[in-house]
């Protein structure tokens, strides 16, 4: 007997959204849900175009398979969502999706910073089925159909997560599941807090902070508060922040944060760092370096 795919929902068509819906194709029958009608118009006329660095070596391919839509009515008989949307829209989602789902469906967060997951769970029926992952990619939307993914692409999913797990599990995507999500969501928010807002302000990229003093000294004292806050929420690091950190400084790209501003977009600045401002005033925990990038990134965006 020849085993079903599951029908797995991806929403969102930037960057994160296309590099899910492309490593997931081989695994599942995918169905990306766009903003627009333009973009799934095109997606399903062209197919989804994966430039992919493997090795050091760049590979081009068409990913058939996928279809894409904008009518969120589509993805009622999905086994599962996978919600890559940016933090602030994810309120509009979950109302959405919590109309249209079937009750079995479960749904993933991979988005960045701490509210989404709270916001899904507040506004999704059965909020049991809501789960929190974390991703660590380089990926560029290069068009509606077209996205660049760099060496590293990693994902990581609650345990709890069977339907999911099984399909991350053989895609391609470097997959882990793990009982410790909190921990795994919370070590991502180590380089989002340090990384994200000050190469948006500095206009550097990740190599350049890693290279600068003066970035370091900025970064040493974000993640101070951040693990002090982290400490206050039940999250303990048995490992020097800074050594996370360092890894990902070698990579030569901008960070997501700067690629929105020079877009003219809103930041996700209020689910990274604004939240451990947040969280500080919660624990009478001090964050004046959190507070003060915060609000250069707000100064940023109306200008």
């Amino acid at each position: 007997m020849i085993e079903r795919k599951f029908r797995i929902g991806i929403i969102g068509g930037g960057s994160v959204g296309l590099t899910f819906a492309a490593f997931l194709a081989d695994a599942a029958n995918v169905i990306i849900k766009t903003r627009g009608k333009e973009q799934a118009e095109e997606i399903n006329k062209k197919g989804l175009y994966l430039t992919q660095i493997t090795n050091g070596k760049e590979e081009q391919k068409v990913i058939s398979g996928v279809d894409a839509t904008s009518d969120a009515s589509d993805l009622a008989q999905c086994d599962a969502v996978i919600v890559t949307v940016k933090s602030y829209d994810t309120e509009t989602v979950a109302k959405e999706l919590s109309s249209v789902l079937n009750s079995t469906t479960e749904i993933l967060t991979v988005q960045n910073g701490l509210q989404a997951f709270d916001i899904l769970k507040e506004n999704i029926k059965k909020p049991e089925r809501v789960f929190a992952g974390v991703t660590y990619l380089g990926s560029t939307r290069m068009n509606n159909y077209s996205v660049s993914v760099g060496e590293i692409t990693k994902a990581v999913a609650d345990a709890k997560a069977i339907v999911i797990g099984k399909v991350l599990q053989t895609s391609r995507f470097e997959f882990e599941s793990t009982s410790e999500i909190k921990q795994a969501v919370w070590g991502k928010m180590t380089m989002n807090t340090a990384q994200n807002a000050l190469g948006a302000i500095t206009n550097l990229t990740m190599r350049e902070m890693g290279q600068s003093e003066e970035c370091w000294k900025i970064m040493d004292n974000l993640l101070y508060e951040f693990e002090q806050v982290a400490k206050a929420e039940g999250v303990i690091f048995n490992y020097p922040l800074q050594d996370k950190l360092k890894e990902n400084l070698q990579m030569a790209h901008h960070p997501s944060m700067w690629v929105d501003l020079q877009n003219k977009k809103r930041t996700e600045i209020d689910a990274i760092n604004g939240a451990i401002s947040t969280l500080g005033k919660k624990h009478n925990i001090a964050t004046p370096y959190n507070d003060m990038i915060t609000s250069l990134i707000k100064i940023l965006e109306k200008n």
